[in-house]
């Protein structure tokens, strides 16, 4: 794996910064991935601070999840959802087998995320913050 990262920040007024961001990482077995971001502080008076952001991101499955050996083995007591509640109960508290282990064909996750936040101090000494966090998560699939 191969990754450059750039960033640049550019102060546009007194009051204003601008900083884009963006990273490549080239990758043997899932290619090339290009993430920018680009995000915002707007502080107009000492009193009040704007942030926000937008990136996109990406993950690569790790070794462990693509090539861990494959086992089944029992899971923990759990209710049937669908024949606990419509039978005499002897499908609820049971245990089930389960094969857990690592994908070969598991693609990486990507998402896009935005953020937004208002800062301030009424008064020396407090300062509240409140933050809103938007985030498109799209799991790795299966490559088959």
């Amino acid at each position: 794996m191969y990754a450059l990262f750039a960033e640049l920040n550019s102060p546009v007024t007194k009051e204003l910064d601008i900083t884009l961001d963006a990273r490549d990482d080239q990758y043997s077995d899932f290619g090339n991935t290009f993430n920018p971001k680009v995000s915002f502080r707007y502080q107009p008076t000492k009193k009040v601070l704007l942030r926000g952001s937008y990136s996109t991101g990406f993950r690569a499955p790790s070794l462990y999840e693509i090539d861990a050996a494959q086992t089944y083995t029992n899971t923990t007591t759990q209710d049937d959802p669908v024949l606990c509640a419509a039978t005499a109960k002897s499908t609820c508290n049971q245990q089930f087998q389960a094969l857990y282990g690592g994908n070969k064909n598991l693609s990486p996750e990507k998402s896009k995320n935005a953020t937004f936040g208002l800062v301030v101090e009424p008064i020396d000494n407090l300062t509240l913050g409140a933050d809103l966090y938007f985030i498109k998560h799209c799991l790795g699939r299966d490559r088959r």
